[in-house]
C-alpha cells in the first residue's frame, strides 16, 4: 500500500514483493518512454477537448429547455392575466360569478377563485 502513495525506487525495493518490484520496472520504462508522453499528452487533450464539447452542449441544450420553460409559463400566465381583467370588468357590472364562468366558459370554481383574489386585492389597496 506504501508503493501506491510513494511509487519511488526505494519504497519498491523495501516492499518485498517481486511483482510490486515488476510493476515498478514497468512504470519506470513507461515513464521514460518519449513515445508513452507523447501518447499520454494526446489522451489527455482529447478529453480536454471531449469535456469542453460536453460543456458547450450541455449549456445549450439547458438554454433551449430554459427558454421553451419561460415561454409555457409566460403563456400561462399571459392567459391567466387575461382572465383576471375579464372577469374583473364583468364583477364591475355587476355579474355573478356564476353568470361570468357561462360566459367565458370556464369552470365556476375558477371564476370564483378569482373574485376572491380580487376582493382581496381590493381590501389591500384600501
Amino acid at each position: 500500500m506504501n508503493y501506491i502513495t510513494e511509487s519511488t525506487d526505494a519504497t519498491a525495493e523495501h516492499s518485498g514483493s517481486e511483482r510490486i518490484r515488476l510493476i515498478h520496472h514497468n512504470v519506470k520504462k513507461i515513464r521514460a518512454s518519449e513515445k508513452m508522453g507523447v501518447k499520454y499528452m494526446q489522451k489527455w487533450e482529447e478529453l480536454v477537448y471531449a469535456r469542453d464539447a460536453g460543456k458547450a452542449e450541455g449549456f445549450t441544450e439547458g438554454i433551449t429547455k430554459g427558454k421553451a420553460e419561460g415561454i409555457t409559463k409566460g403563456k400561462a400566465q399571459g392567459e391567466k392575466n387575461h382572465l383576471v381583467r375579464q372577469v374583473s370588468k364583468k364583477l364591475a357590472r355587476g355579474k355573478t360569478a356564476w353568470t361570468i364562468a357561462e360566459e367565458l366558459e370556464e369552470d365556476v370554481e375558477t371564476i370564483e377563485g378569482i373574485c376572491r383574489e380580487l376582493k382581496e386585492k381590493t381590501k389591500d389597496e384600501a
